[in-house]
């Protein structure tokens, strides 16, 4: 087990944080010595910490990240606000459009997509529907979600600079995502504008 001093540096999480973590039930010790309170954590839970990192540079609050966490568990079921067992697209891409205006630290309005085989009936929670297509200024970044404001600027620069106008919200398409693994070098993101010309 690990001391909560050696997650926070191996976690890039500090101290205090975790400890917030703990009392708002995201990301529990695995065991507190009754004695001295120290907290002590599995290597495993590594994997979650990166996970709760990856989510906050997306956006999300933590009270979102609660809800959106128990959908890495088990890889075949979508959780969070979808709740769905559908056979999945092969490939299947995961989505996340932001519908919000600016930048919000919470209650960030991201609308999640993945793609299923077949055709279904709306539920409660989820909706099924055949997009559009459309046309998108797009690039994709290699690594950890700290590029993507370099990566957006450079989108945004080469719209300005081939005659086109932004034309609906921007999302993201998560190739490689914190779901398949837990090393931020090995994400791949697609970044998306969709545009139309002048």
């Amino acid at each position: 087990m690990l001391k909560i001093g050696d997650f926070s540096k191996l976690s890039r999480v500090s101290i205090r944080m975790l400890r917030h973590y703990d009392e708002i039930g995201l990301l529990k010790p695995v065991w507190i010595d009754p004695e001295s309170g120290y907290r002590y954590y599995k290597a495993e839970q590594l994997s979650v910490a990166g996970r709760i990192n990856a989510l906050k540079d997306m956006g999300f609050g933590l009270s979102a990240i609660g809800e959106i966490l128990p959908c890495y568990e088990d890889r075949d079921t979508l959780k969070m606000h979808l709740r769905c067992n559908r056979p999945y697209g092969d490939p299947c891409y995961c989505c996340a459009v932001f519908h919000d205006k600016e930048f919000r630290e919470a209650e960030v309005d991201v609308e999640v997509q993945k793609d299923v085989k077949g055709s279904y009936k709306d539920t409660e929670h989820v909706c099924f529907r055949i997009l559009p297509e459309i046309t998108v200024a797009c690039a994709t970044c290699k690594g950890s979600y700290e590029q993507m404001g370099g990566i957006n600027a450079a989108v945004v620069a080469w719209v300005a600079d081939n005659g086109y106008v932004f034309d609906g919200p921007m999302f993201n398409i998560y190739h490689v995502s914190p779901h398949e693994t837990s090393n931020p070098d090995e994400y791949v993101t697609e970044v998306c504008y969709p545009v139309r010309k002048m």
